[in-house]
């Protein structure tokens, strides 16, 4: 059984719908003076933005670790996607050649490694807060 051909609806702004609103937008129907006015033109300039270096604080902790010394990434601003905390803790473990781990938007790297951690973040683009 065949079906019947669907009826297309013109997009090229010629149909009239029966609504009064597009009636008048397609001048069918008169609208009172005044009621229809010309958008004022306004130059757009843009604004200067300053790009913002994304940053990020370090912390040394030790509690509840058994005495082993962790330096935990934490504040990010802006925060980065959680892929993105994984690739940056993996390019920090590897080259602190410890371990680590990503939670809840930190990133803990293990070890006493605050310089090179710091010096690491400062060559990818981070401004670094904190010890």
């Amino acid at each position: 059984m065949a079906r019947p051909p669907k009826k297309k609806i013109a997009l090229d702004g010629g149909g009239n719908f029966g609504n009064p609103l597009s009636m008048a937008l397609n001048g069918l129907v008169g609208l009172p003076e005044g009621a229809v006015s010309e958008p004022e033109s306004t130059p757009i300039t843009p604004t200067p933005t300053k790009t913002a270096r994304p940053s990020v604080v370090l912390r040394k902790e030790t509690a509840r670790r058994g005495g082993k010394t962790v330096i935990v990434l934490y504040d990010f601003a802006p925060l980065p996607r959680e892929d993105d905390l994984r690739k940056l803790a993996k390019i920090l473990r590897n080259a602190c050649g410890s371990g680590g781990a990503v939670k809840e938007n930190e990133i803990e790297i293990q070890g006493d490694q605050a310089a090179r951690v710091r010096e690491i973040l400062l060559e990818n683009g981070y401004r670094v807060r904190g010890i």
